[in-house]
């Protein structure tokens, strides 16, 4: 009555002098109030109540509130982000009172649904913390009801299997969120995904149904140009090289370049693959500063393919736009060997000599 007139430093007092009291019943649910109304107002982050809780779950039991300091510990961690400590209390909450399991599935959702998010081909993720992420969706998924999102949690599952190297358990996951899309653009963002993961597998079968089945006359221009690499992908695949660079045709993305780069490599034809790894690299490499592994690679790659074509016009920009930045020793030394012109060569041994 005190907390609810708004007094809560003397109802915080009151609260604290009864978690002393002699009946765990009276006690127990006392200790409860002061972490909940701390938690509240502040006073105590949500980890700290985490700890609070799980420290009163032995006199809880004796008490016979276990079930309520449960429900408010696995609030906490979720509050806290400690979402798989949340997911193990939700399991330890369902073994000892599975009547709460429709109660626990809005929580079980949010846990899962924050686990699927987590971007699974990010550099940072360890392998390790992808695994443990991937076991404990995939233990709980059924749990969820069919739904948009359920599907968003297959989905996310989807990604992280595929991030694994799993391409085939990808595909299947990919398959299960399919038909729980909650519009037709969705679809066909995920089936662009599922007929990746086919490909990946090797199932270019499947991979070419996927597509035609998930078709979306109005998706959008990144969408549409996303589906378009991949198709052209699937055909470069099944040995339709040409009708894949027709299909790309003018779509200038770094996918669709990066892909029309790899199929002109493949079929020799150098002086095109520098034009077209030419304007991916004009896209992608600063004009100053310091360059990623993933730029340094595109640089040796584009110097790769001028150096077979035999155009020392473009070496000869490149070392000037790039070659004084620095590099990994092996690269730095790869990129020196490719852009340096014959004459260089030939003028470094007469000044040596």
């Amino acid at each position: 009555m005190t907390l609810k007139a708004g007094g809560q430093d003397k109802a915080l007092a009151m609260f604290s002098r009864l978690a002393s009291d002699r009946k765990p019943e009276v006690a127990v649910v006392a200790a409860e109030q002061v972490l909940g109304t701390k938690l509240d107002n502040g006073r105590i982050r949500p980890a700290e109540a985490a700890s609070g809780y799980e420290k009163l779950l032995f006199a809880a039991r004796q008490a016979g509130v276990e079930k309520e300091v449960r429900h408010n510990l696995v609030a906490a961690l979720t509050q806290a982000g400690e979402w798989p400590r949340a997911l193990i209390s939700v399991d330890d909450d369902l073994r000892l009172f599975p009547e709460d399991r429709i109660a626990l599935v809005p929580q079980v959702e949010q846990i899962l649904q924050h686990l699927a998010e987590t971007d699974g081909q990010a550099g940072g993720t360890k392998p390790v913390e992808l695994i443990d992420a991937v076991a404990m969706i995939e233990s709980h998924i059924d749990q969820i009801p069919d739904g948009p999102a359920k599907g968003k949690i297959l989905a996310g599952l989807a990604r992280k299997l595929q991030a694994l190297g799993l391409p085939g358990k990808a595909a299947i996951a990919f398959e299960r969120a399919l038909p729980l899309a909650s519009d037709d653009a969705q679809r066909a963002a995920l089936g662009a995904e599922l007929a990746q993961a086919d490909i990946d597998a090797q199932r270019l079968g499947q991979a070419r149904r996927a597509l035609d089945e998930t078709q979306d006359p109005g998706a959008d221009a990144t969408l549409a140009s996303r589906r378009r690499v991949i198709t052209a992908g699937l055909l470069a695949r099944e040995g339709s090289r040409d009708q894949a660079l027709q299909l790309l045709g003018q779509d200038e993305s770094d996918a669709a370049l990066d892909l029309k780069g790899r199929i002109l490599e493949e079929q020799r034809n150098w002086p095109e693959a520098v034009l077209v790894v030419g304007r991916l690299a004009t896209k992608n490499l600063p004009e100053v500063g310091a360059l990623t592994p993933e730029q340094q690679q595109l640089a040796i790659r584009l110097a790769t393919d001028a150096g077979r074509a035999n155009d020392w016009g473009t070496l000869d920009r490149l070392r000037e736009w790039v070659g004084g930045r620095r590099m990994s020793v092996e690269r730095q030394r790869i990129f020196t060997l490719l852009v340096t012109s014959p004459e260089d060569e030939l003028r470094k041994r007469a000044q040596l000599q």
